[in-house]
Parts: C-alpha cells; structure tokens; sequence
C-alpha cells in the first residue's frame, strides 16, 4: 500500500508540475516583443474585420392570407438590428406590393413600395446607410383589388447591412 501512495504522490506531483508550466506560459511578459510592419498590418486588418457583435435574426416565415387582397404584418425593430431583408414569393395571380409603415398599419410610409409581379420571388434590402430606427411598424402587403393574395414572405433584421445578404 505505501508503494501505491508513493507512485499516487509522484503522478500528482507531476501533474501540479505540467499546470504549473501550462499557467506560467500564458502569463508571459509581452512588453519587449516587436513585430514586423506586415505582422502588424495584418492583425490589424483582422481586427478590423471582426465583429463579436455582428449578428442577424432567424427568418421569420409568413404564409399570406389567401383570403383577402391585403395584409397588415406587425414589425418590431429592436436596438441595433435596423437592417432588413425581405424576401417574398408571389404565388397570387396578380401583382403584390409591400409597404412598411411606421407606427401603425397606416402610419407614415418609410422607404420605397417593393413590387412583386405575379408568379415570381424578389428579395429586397433596407439601403446600406439607412436601417430603421427602434420601434413598431407594419409591412402592408396588398394585390391589386381583383385577386387574392397568394403565397410566403420571409423577413430577417441584421446588425449590418452585411449581416442580411
């Protein structure tokens, strides 16, 4: 038994050992190291190309209502996700347009009327310097009046605009 605890002893020992030397490297002292200008030039390019904030919502599946001719989509924009892509597929016999108001179904139009003709899919994206402020708003999807809506809208917000593509 006391070979046993001493061959336990000397394994642990060795183990502290190792930790030791594993802690003792990430705390070296950096100060006096020098780096070439290229070395330089490419951390920092790589710095500058990541973005531990940069993210982007699921898209959200919308099937449009077959029955009526229009449909109001509540939209929420949250604090640093301004940046919007949508995506529909017009199934409808007739021309879809999507407006998005601010505020309420009928509130002010922001940006410019998306127009979806029949049997085809477009996506569009928010401009690259004008994502949406915080707040409520609504996408007004619409046919022409003769003919049911038909078919999917997909939307997604993104912390850039490079986020969305």
């Amino acid at each position: 038994m006391t070979k046993m605890k001493k061959m336990l002893s000397a394994g642990l020992a060795g183990c502290m050992a190792a930790l030791a030397m594993m802690m003792g490297v990430g705390a070296a002292n950096i100060d006096n190291v020098h780096f070439s200008g290229t070395e330089v030039a490419i951390a920092s390019a790589a710095a500058d190309s990541f973005n531990p904030y940069r993210a982007v919502t699921n898209s959200t599946k919308v099937n449009l209502n077959e029955k009526e001719t229009y449909q109001y989509i509540p939209w929420s924009v949250y604090s640093g996700f301004g940046y919007w892509k949508i995506h529909v597929i017009n199934d409808s016999k007739s021309t879809i347009k999507v407006k998005i108001h601010k505020g309420s179904p009928t509130g002010t139009h922001v940006g410019d009327t998306m127009i979806i003709p029949a049997g085809q899919e477009i996506p569009f994206y928010c401009d690259e310097d004008s994502p949406l402020s915080t707040g409520a708003y609504y996408l007004d999807v619409s046919t022409d009046g003769n003919n049911n809506l038909k078919g999917t809208l997909y939307y997604k917000f993104g912390n850039t605009y490079e986020d969305i593509l």
